[in-house]
């Protein structure tokens, strides 16, 4: 990346800084109702900070009309709320590019199911059995959308991207992007803790709102215990996913604006009802007989 001599040492200066927070605080749960580890917190921010960076160099080398498209794969794997806010401070910076973010931060939503897959294989084995053709209607919905959407993005609407175009990090979104979470994960702490497992659909949403995968280990565990039946973990699971989706749809909208957050909103709504028709498809059926 071609930053100014005062920005490079800017930047390494701050990663410095963040590097050694995250370093030296502490990985555990802690504050009220042991909502928050400030470790894993400040390795999202790491993250930020990571896909912000490593996007604008993909797309100086390989030019926007690839190179948005693979730092959504990529960047994905990390984290696909960030990659999304991310993609949405790029198309708030660079209206022409704000197609090709959009699709970025759909395609996004790919590594969230892979990720999802593997978490259940390595937890919840059964589980993932049990859900394993949702998830498949879901990347057949992600991957469809995209190729649809694919050839109304040519190359001349999205030119390469020269070494003049910074587009640098929206610290204000960011910031507000970590409020938001730790927000989200008191009350989520909260409520679980109120509740119990009688608030599990509930817990599923607050969940779902801060991460796509957090209720995975709590679903392993009761259904390790025998606290949850099998086939009843599903629905939970698709609750968080659902819920997942709709802080995406708003975190896009708070980093990229309307017109974006309409792209990135369509691609992973899709997403999500290709997910529950698989489901409708092959579990519902399943948990009527068992009931």
């Amino acid at each position: 990346m071609n930053f100014p001599m005062t920005s490079k040492r800017q930047l390494a200066v701050l990663c410095a800084i963040v590097l050694s927070l995250w370093w030296w605080l502490p990985d555990h749960l802690m504050g009220p109702y042991n909502a928050w580890n400030p470790h894993a917190l400040m390795e999202f921010v790491l993250t930020l900070f990571a896909i912000s960076f490593v996007s604008q160099w993909v797309i100086r080398q390989f030019g926007a009309h690839h190179g948005l498209l693979i730092m959504g794969l990529m960047g994905g794997f990390a984290s696909s709320t960030a990659t999304i806010h991310s993609m949405g401070s790029i198309a708030k910076a660079e209206p022409s590019l704000a197609g090709r973010a959009a699709l970025s931060g759909v395609l996004s939503n790919v590594a969230t199911l892979i990720q999802l897959i593997i978490l259940l294989n390595l937890l919840a084995p059964d589980l993932l059995a049990l859900v394993a053709i949702p998830i498949g209607f879901g990347l057949i919905g992600v991957l469809t959308y995209a190729v649809l959407v694919m050839p109304t993005q040519t190359t001349n609407s999205f030119p390469v991207v020269n070494n003049s175009i910074s587009v640098g990090i929206d610290w204000k979104g960011m910031a507000l992007l970590i409020f938001l979470v730790c927000t989200l994960s008191l009350v989520s702490a909260s409520l679980n803790s109120i509740y119990g497992q009688s608030g599990l659909w509930l817990g599923s949403v607050l969940s779902g709102l801060v991460d796509a995968h957090a209720l995975v280990p709590s679903l392993a565990s009761l259904i390790r215990q025998d606290q949850l039946r099998l086939q009843d973990a599903a629905t939970p699971l698709l609750i968080s996913l659902t819920a997942n989706t709709l802080t995406k749809s708003l975190l896009a909208y708070q980093s990229g604006g309307l017109a974006y957050a309409k792209s990135v909103s369509i691609g992973i709504w899709v997403t999500t009802a290709s997910v529950w028709l698989g489901y409708w498809q092959t579990l519902l059926p399943l948990s009527k007989l068992s009931a």
